[in-house]
């Protein structure tokens, strides 16, 4: 089998290449030695090939998988079983698991969700995960735990005197030859794809020419998936192991029927399971979109204000910790303030507006429709016309974000613009503070030459944002700044990097890096002044030039 996995896995590569897919594979730590029972969600149907590809490029290692039956059709069911998939309804496919597991010839991947959940409607009720939707409405599967629990007993009785007995009761065969070294071990996969976009596509369009599906359950999935592949990152994530010995080596002392042992702990082990798959999910940028979106007061939506409240949204996130965050949100994202056409901004708003979640009005502003994102659509369709829905579905359970969405929703739009003005003003001073401590050995008062200048007053509406030289500091434009002031127009002197503090800082920085503290000095001024008017002396000038070509 491993030779057939590795001439699929190489046509998978291949494939890969040419489709230009963009997939991403990363762990916690190394995987350990012993049989690995791998869970994971599940969204599409290409997961049943790319994982175990994945992990089998990644780690080496041969991973089976259960599918659908209605796969093993033709050359792909013959396919699948080269590479040792076995049907979602074979009857002995708990046995061909737990053999596999003692006798350490092979991974397992399951998804305990049991089939594609495409709504991703996902609740965590009566301390119980539980999927909605028309396929299935109820807890999670909890077979993935049965098997774990059923391998474990197997190997803590192997080359005991109870092993035959233990092992007649929960329904397996043993081998004398299992070791007891080869403790199982469970990982929790968790995959997020992003952008989640429908539309057609080049290999869509092809296809509709040959077989005219359009509109079918077989279409839709096309849609979505080759969408995915072409256009969109699947991310991967191999989360930390779960000690099973927890659930089952520190109890089996006071196990009496092991029937009754496996249904006492199949719950928690399945909670402890999920809780692991969706926290670890990655959040991205449509995923604030969306929730920021909904919690917001008003069905008029500024545009404006809807990206302040995505940004302090962001950033709260940020500060709120132990969330994996995709590489947009891991970044200062002021630039959604900062640019009409920032482009993921303007990808969600494109959807919305498609699936008319949003009506844009003569004003430039929107009319939002909340109840599409609360509406019940068919199973097989949601993923295509209601995009968004499933977006937010996705992260409605996580209660801490959407606790926290709700309570900055709370603020006014000054209140906010507030807020962030004073953030952006407090990063760019965290700057100034650390490269001083780096090479001057102590902490700055703030009067220092090198010390941003910011002058306001929240009566005035004009702002002046105006950038000191190169090798000099904000101190040469405090006379100027003071000026202005007095004139009733408020001052922002930002500090490029390597400035202001010890020569030896410049070895460390870049042009890039100064236009980047320009633009976010820009993003914090726009945030409290209706005009900001760009400027600066010698090279600082010729920043404002380059911000203001763009």
């Amino acid at each position: 089998m491993k030779l057939y996995f590795a001439l699929i896995a190489a046509l998978i590569s291949v494939a890969k290449w040419l489709s230009g897919a963009k997939i991403k594979i990363e762990t916690v730590q190394d995987l350990p030695n012993g049989p690995i029972l791998f869970v994971a969600n599940h969204f599409t149907r290409y997961e049943t090939f790319v994982v175990p590809y994945m992990v089998y490029k990644r780690f080496g290692r041969v991973s089976r998988s259960l599918a659908d039956e209605t796969l093993f059709v033709g050359m792909l069911g013959k396919l699948l079983h080269l590479v040792g998939v076995v049907s979602n309804k074979n009857k002995n496919r708990d046995c061909i698991i737990i053999e596999d597991l003692l006798k350490n010839s092979s991974d397992w991947i399951i998804y305990p969700e049991g089939f594609m959940v495409k709504n991703r409607h996902i609740t965590f009720d009566n301390s119980e995960f539980c999927v909605h939707s028309s396929q299935y409405e109820g807890p999670i599967h909890t077979g993935a735990a049965v098997v774990a629990i059923k391998t474990r007993l197997a190997q803590l009785f192997a080359d005991t005197p109870k092993a035959k007995e233990i092992c007649e009761k929960i329904d397996i065969e043993v081998d004398n030859n299992i070791a007891n070294a080869h403790k199982l071990h469970i990982v929790p996969i968790s995959i997020t794809y992003y952008p989640i976009r429908p539309g057609k596509n080049r290999f869509l369009t092809w296809l509709d020419t040959k077989i005219h599906q359009r509109g079918s359950r077989f279409f839709e999935e096309l849609e979505i998936e080759a969408n995915l592949l072409l256009d969109a990152q699947m991310d991967i994530y191999l989360g930390k192991p779960i000690p099973i010995e927890r659930y089952v080596d520190k109890r089996v002392a006071n196990m009496r029927d092991p029937d009754e042992f496996i249904d006492r702990w199949r719950y928690p082990l399945t909670n402890r399971m999920m809780q692991s798959v969706y926290a670890n999910m990655q959040i991205n940028f449509d995923h604030i979109f969306v929730l920021s979106l909904v919690t917001m007061p008003t069905i008029k939506v500024c545009p404006f204000y809807l990206k302040t409240l995505i940004y302090k949204n962001a950033r709260t996130l940020r500060d709120m910790g132990g969330y994996r965050l995709h590489p947009d949100l891991q970044q200062e994202l002021f630039r959604l303030i900062l640019k009409r056409d920032f482009a993921p901004f303007v990808s969600a708003i494109t959807l919305a507006i498609k699936q008319k979640i949003l009506f844009e009005d003569s004003d430039g502003e929107y009319l939002f429709d909340r109840s599409l994102l609360e509406r019940r659509y068919e199973f097989h369709q949601v993923r295509v016309e209601n995009t968004l829905q499933v977006v937010l579905n996705e992260i409605k359970w996580q209660k801490p974000i959407e606790q926290m969405a709700i309570e900055n929703a709370k603020y006014s739009e000054d209140e906010l613009k507030e807020d962030n003005f004073a953030h952006l003003r407090e990063k760019e001073y965290s700057y100034f503070k650390n490269e001083y401590l780096t090479y001057l050995k102590q902490e700055p008062t703030g009067s220092e030459k090198g010390a941003p200048i910011v002058l306001r007053n929240r009566d005035f509406k004009v702002g002046v944002l105006f950038s000191h030289g190169y090798m000099a500091a904000p101190k040469e434009i405090y006379e100027l700044a003071h000026y202005l002031f007095k004139k009733g127009v408020n001052v922002y002197v930002p500090r490029l990097r390597g400035h202001g503090t010890d020569p030896r800082a410049l070895k460390n920085v870049s042009w890039q890096d100064w236009m980047t503290d320009y633009e976010r000095a820009f993003a914090a001024m726009r945030q409290v002044c209706d005009k900001v008017i760009v400027g600066g002396f010698s090279m600082g000038g010729l920043l404002a030039l380059i911000h203001a070509a763009k």
